[in-house]
C-alpha cells in the first residue's frame, strides 16, 4: 500500500476547481460575445485566454491565503515553461472545444466557451502540475 501525504487530495480538488472555474468564464465569455464575433474558432480562442486569465489571477488571489497556489515566491520571475504551458493550453483548448461543438454541431456561443474554457483550464492545470512535478526545487508539493 502507497503512503499518501495529502498531496493527492490537493491535487484533485485543483483540477476540480480549475475545471469548473475556467468553464464558467469561458460560458460567459461565449454567451456576450455570441453575437458580436462571426467566427467560433476566434470566439473559442477568447472564451479559452480568458478562462486561462481568470484562473491564473484567481490563484494569485488566493495564493496570499495558500502558498501552494502560486507559481512563484513574490517577486521572482515565473519561468519561461509556464508562460508556455499558458500559451500552449490555450490553443489546445480553443481548438479542441471548437472542434467537440462543430463535431456534435453545437452552435451556441456558451456551449463553445464552455468547451473551450473547460478544455484550456484543466490542460493549463495538467500542465502546470507536471511542471512543479518535475521540479521540486520550486516548493510546491505535486
Amino acid at each position: 500500500m502507497e503512503k499518501t501525504d495529502g498531496s493527492q487530495g490537493f491535487v484533485a480538488i485543483f483540477l476540480l476547481m480549475v475545471t469548473l472555474l475556467g468553464a464558467l468564464t469561458g460560458a460567459g465569455v461565449g454567451y456576450g460575445l455570441d453575437g458580436v464575433l462571426h467566427g467560433r474558432r476566434l470566439l473559442a480562442l477568447l472564451a479559452a485566454f480568458s478562462a486561462v486569465a481568470v484562473v491564473s489571477v484567481l490563484r494569485v488571489v488566493l495564493g496570499r491565503s495558500s502558498p501552494l497556489l502560486f507559481l512563484a515566491p513574490p517577486g521572482a520571475k515565473i519561468p519561461l515553461q509556464v508562460w508556455l504551458s499558458v500559451c500552449l493550453s490555450t490553443l489546445i483548448g480553443a481548438l479542441a472545444g471548437h472542434d467537440l461543438t462543430q463535431l456534435f454541431d453545437v452552435p451556441d456561443g456558451a456551449i463553445v466557451g464552455l468547451f473551450s474554457g473547460g478544455l484550456a483550464s484543466i490542460s493549463m492545470a495538467t500542465l502546470m502540475i507536471v511542471y512543479f512535478h518535475e521540479h521540486p526545487e520550486r516548493g510546491v508539493e505535486f
